[in-house]
């Protein structure tokens, strides 16, 4: 979870639980597990109404990123500050949406176990690959 959400960026509690839990309590608990050992940050963006909660990498979640890569911590280019500004950046809703289609793939691949996501390469995977070439 910590690496989707390092390439992913943000994640609503829904497409973490469509990628990763059975049901919103077991999501709920589990990330506030998370937020309460610096893992990960969570924000609620304004909204009418009511909007899910967002989660986003702590450093300490980048660390351990790092650390299962076999990488520099410093390598990754995490910055906390771009983390923090993200609820107020423009392009959050566009990251959630795309995000989205990328959660529910998964949660139809769990659902039917004649087909799975092999691989997925996300935006920060393509442009470390590929770096201006290719833009999302």
């Amino acid at each position: 979870m910590l690496e989707d959400l390092f390439e992913h960026r943000v994640l609503t509690a829904h497409q973490i639980e469509e990628m990763y839990f059975s049901s919103g309590p077991v999501t709920r608990r589990r990330m506030i597990r998370l937020v309460r050992l610096g893992v990960v940050l969570r924000f609620q963006p304004p909204a009418l109404g009511s909007a899910p909660y967002h989660y986003v990498l702590a450093t300490l979640g980048a660390r351990v990123v790092a650390a299962q890569r076999g990488v520099e911590f410093t390598d990754l280019r995490f910055r906390e500050e771009d983390v923090e500004e993200l609820p107020y950046r423009p392009e959050r809703k566009h990251l959630v949406g795309i995000n989205g289609f990328f959660s529910r793939l998964i949660r139809a691949c769990r659902g039917d176990g004649s087909h799975r996501v092999a691989e997925w390469w996300g935006e920060r995977r393509c442009r470390r690959q590929w770096g201006e070439i290719v833009l999302p």
